[in-house]
């Protein structure tokens, strides 16, 4: 088998190599070729590499099929595995390697790679039969809120069992349904997010904050520093408050001080933004944040994010943001897909920011 990668892999750059000097540019995106125009040959640039095809054959769906947790399987009950499950082609992985690349991540969703190529390596990346098109990985930028210390500790005394968090909750009619009961094998249950398998995606979490005591944690990741850990400080002191406050507001459980909607779901946190002097979120851990949530069977992925910068107005079709269209898919997967409409209604921008966009959100 080793002995047949290695062939495949001679075969695609041999490939490559006889394209010669034959024009690739239709594959590189316009962004791309502007940003290549004004960057040496050694320059390194993420971007995102998209394969024309899949392997499948049964053997590659039997394989699709098993990466999935039981949870997920079961959730996925009346959804077939199909062509978005399956795996990426390793021998085009490997080829783009070959070739110098640092693969970063892998979209099964996509049928793409992100990778770090430098401008004469995505040169020769064009030039592969099986590269459908190459473009930039976009990165958003924003100001960061104020450090909010706060976060460490923050009780309130209140008669009320919802404490301050009354108001919001009263106002979405969460203290109601709080005191409805819905059928289970043996009783009734209340409806506070028992037995629900939500997936949040933020800049990280305070994992000791009062309000997290009860908090049921299923599994954690972190997609910036490729660990487990969501609640350390790297790279800044502020990475943990905006994830703190979501996840609090949604599931949180201190009594006389906050409740959330859901303060009895569990929950998978994911690591997705970097927060040092700015904010800054590459759409390709959101990609691989919501690959991963699908895997372990969540049932909502609930993203307080949303990006505008990268794109004009007419590409808020539901159609063209990379987020938007992976967004889709995981709602195809079954998953409820709940995303910010923004904050942009006092700025120029005005509307609503994707993956907000897309039909299934």
């Amino acid at each position: 088998m080793k002995a047949f990668k290695i062939f495949a892999l001679a075969v695609c750059l041999l490939a490559a190599s006889a394209a010669g000097q034959a024009s690739s540019t239709s594959k590189i995106s316009l962004p791309l070729q502007a940003a290549l125009t004004s960057s040496s040959d050694t320059e390194v640039h993420k971007v995102w590499v998209f394969f024309a095809d899949k392997d499948e054959s049964s053997a590659a769906y039997h394989k699709a099929s098993t990466m999935f947790t039981d949870r997920a399987l079961t959730r996925r009950a009346d959804i077939p595995v199909d062509s978005y499950d399956l795996p990426v082609n390793r021998i085009y992985i490997d080829t783009i390697a070959a070739l110098g690349g640092q693969v970063l991540r892998i979209s099964r969703w996509l049928n793409a790679a992100s990778v770090n190529l430098t401008a004469s390596q995505i040169t020769r990346a064009a030039n592969l039969p099986f590269i459908r098109r190459i473009a930039p990985v976009l990165t958003l930028i924003r100001s960061v809120d104020p450090e909010n210390s706060s976060f460490e500790k923050q009780l309130f005394f209140d008669s009320a069992q919802y404490g301050p968090s009354y108001i919001q909750n009263h106002m979405l009619g969460v203290d109601s349904l709080h005191r409805l009961t819905v059928p289970s094998a043996d009783s009734t249950v209340p409806l506070d997010g028992a037995g629900i398998l939500i997936a949040f995606f933020d800049t990280g979490y305070l994992l000791t904050h009062p309000s997290f005591d009860s908090l049921r944690v299923v599994d954690t990741w972190d997609f910036i520093n490729n660990d487990v850990s969501v609640d350390d400080l790297s790279p800044s002191s502020a990475q943990r408050d905006h994830g703190t406050a979501v996840v609090s507001a949604a599931a949180g459980y201190a009594p006389g001080s906050l409740i959330g909607p859901a303060w009895r779901a569990d929950v998978l946190l994911a690591k997705t933004e970097i927060t040092a002097q700015e904010i800054q979120v590459e759409e390709d851990n959101w990609v691989a944040a919501a690959e991963w949530a699908d895997s372990l069977g969540a049932d909502i992925i609930s993203t307080s994010l949303g990006y505008y910068d990268w794109y004009t107005y007419a590409d808020m079709d539901g159609n063209t943001a990379l987020c938007t269209i992976a967004a889709d898919l995981a709602a195809s997967r079954g998953i409820l897909m709940i995303n910010c409409a923004g904050n942009e209604g006092n700025i120029d921008w005005h509307y609503i920011i994707a993956p907000a966009d897309g039909d299934s959100v």
